[in-house]
């Protein structure tokens, strides 16, 4: 032994699920999964953690588009303020 540790890495997806859904919501899933562009576990994957309030990368991006629209929104407020005062 040379003192070395080894350490396993952890895998991204490690649990499998299999379940069954009707064939018209199989249709809708194959549909959003197709127009998301992501693959089926990814788009589940998002699905899951939306539905369980946990961020994820989309989640996490919708997060920061709200932060900026609210600080635009905050600054185009000010600037009504100012022309306002302005024009006093």
């Amino acid at each position: 032994m040379t003192g070395k540790r080894t350490t396993k890495k952890k895998a991204a997806f490690s649990g499998v699920i299999t379940f069954r859904i009707p064939d018209d919501l199989l249709s809708d899933l194959v549909n959003a999964v197709s127009d998301s562009g992501q693959n089926r576990t990814a788009w589940l994957v998002d699905a899951i953690r939306m539905k369980l309030s946990r961020p994820g990368a989309d989640s996490r991006l919708l997060s920061a588009v709200e932060r900026l629209e609210n600080a635009v929104g905050a600054l185009t407020f000010s600037d009504r303020e100012c022309k306002e005062k302005h024009d006093e």
